[in-house]
């Protein structure tokens, strides 16, 4: 009778262990993640010559091959066109084309974030999903819980579920041409513009995302 006494009062010291671990790691979360950041970064710096006022004509060309709805055209051309840009309906009579493909708009760890920066320019992208290692410890210590029958635990794992670190991101691939004589003279990038904060949602994220892409591309020009 004693022993099992030891052993349930082991298995309840255990339990609330892990369940102010969590409940730590949840408010830890929320610290160093409850302010917004944002930041846009370019694979490659891009270069362009300063040229004639005449020659501030561009053709822009913006496609998406994501599985969201990202309008951030409109912006861009506005932010384009405050620098002196005119923009132009016809590739064949501007100074430069502008073309940027978004690839992917989503939750993506990091990690897969910096791995799809890296790869640069037309390079595929891997599985962006965030990191579940917490998660998975998360897992196996309710598992102990309820086999004990407490509930110490469960409310830390309950409140850590509630505190999530976010991370939304843009991946996009930038082609500029230049008309020189009687050549295309073309310059590309990636840029992965980033979103990130404790519980962010996604309709939140994106104008932040659309305007960090914005920025990043207008000020090529």
């Amino acid at each position: 009778m004693i022993k099992t006494i030891k052993k349930y009062s082991g298995a309840i010291s255990a339990t609330f262990l892990v369940g102010s671990l969590v409940g730590c790691a949840a408010t830890q979360t929320a610290i160093e993640h409850g302010k917004l950041v944002t930041n846009a970064q370019q694979s490659k710096t891009i270069f362009l010559e300063p040229v004639a006022s005449h020659q501030k004509t561009i053709f822009v060309s913006i496609k998406n091959n994501s599985e969201e709805d990202i309008h951030f055209a409109p912006a861009l051309k506005q932010s384009l066109e405050h620098k002196g840009y005119k923009i132009l309906k016809l590739p064949t009579d501007a100074h430069y084309i502008l073309q940027a493909n978004v690839l992917r708009v989503g939750k993506m760890s990091a990690a897969a974030s910096q791995s799809a920066l890296g790869g640069g320019f037309g390079s595929a992208i891997a599985g962006a999903g965030a990191g579940t290692a917490i998660g998975a410890f998360a897992s196996q210590s309710t598992t102990g819980m309820l086999a004990g029958g407490l509930s110490g635990g469960v409310v830390g794992l309950a409140a850590d579920a509630l505190v999530k670190d976010v991370s939304y991101a843009m991946v996009t691939d930038v082609l500029i041409s230049e008309h020189q004589a009687k050549d295309l003279k073309k310059y590309h990038t990636r840029i992965i513009s980033n979103a990130n904060q404790v519980n962010l949602k996604f309709s939140n994220a994106k104008p932040l995302l659309e305007k960090g892409l914005v920025k990043a591309i207008s000020g090529i020009f």
